[in-house]
């Protein structure tokens, strides 16, 4: 009784299914949990204690990254991209995150990727909510590889920073 099921008919992206869990969800808090097995149960409970209805709780890896040199180099890339185009200074932004559902619903998120978490958390620290960040290890896959690198998400993350900078509602974010 207290799992929902979403489909769709064909693919839309991650973010837009996170965008559609929100839009379902009936608790306080919403985050999403990466079946990789890269991150672990005790990473989401270190950050239940630090939950407040106006704060995010992110985590980023601490010690040694199990990743691919490639794959480590884009995640750099791209935090640094990030804080940058948006003036701000996180350690990550593609890790285990939880939000009150208060602050996603006062967001205008647009992207469909991968690159949801980061929009979430830069549109939350630009309408000043507070974000703590806590580290954690990161583990190795179990299996599976990681879609980081593949051209479609490449070109997913792109896309989604080009619709946040036209958004029409980019003074909310810059």
């Amino acid at each position: 009784p207290y799992v929902k099921v979403i489909h769709h008919s064909r693919q839309k992206g991650l973010g837009a299914c996170y965008r559609d869990a929100a839009r379902i969800a009936s608790g306080d808090y919403l985050t999403w949990f990466p079946g990789d097995h890269e991150n672990s149960a005790e990473e989401f409970i270190q950050c239940l204690e630090y939950l407040k209805e106006d704060t995010i709780v992110t985590c980023h890896h601490r010690g040694r990254d199990p990743r691919s040199l490639p794959r480590r180099c884009i995640s750099r890339i791209f935090t640094w991209l990030i804080n940058r185009l948006f003036c701000l200074n996180m350690k990550y932004y593609n890790g285990l995150a939880i939000f009150p559902m208060s602050v996603i619903r006062s967001l205008p998120l647009v992207s469909n990727g991968f690159l949801f978490t980061a929009e979430n958390l830069v549109r939350a620290l630009k309408h000043g909510y507070k974000v703590v960040e806590l580290s954690a290890p990161l583990k190795r896959r179990e299996r599976g590889e990681s879609n980081a690198l593949t051209f479609r998400s490449l070109k997913s993350i792109m896309q989604d920073v080009l619709h946040i900078l036209l958004d029409k509602r980019k003074k909310d974010i810059l």
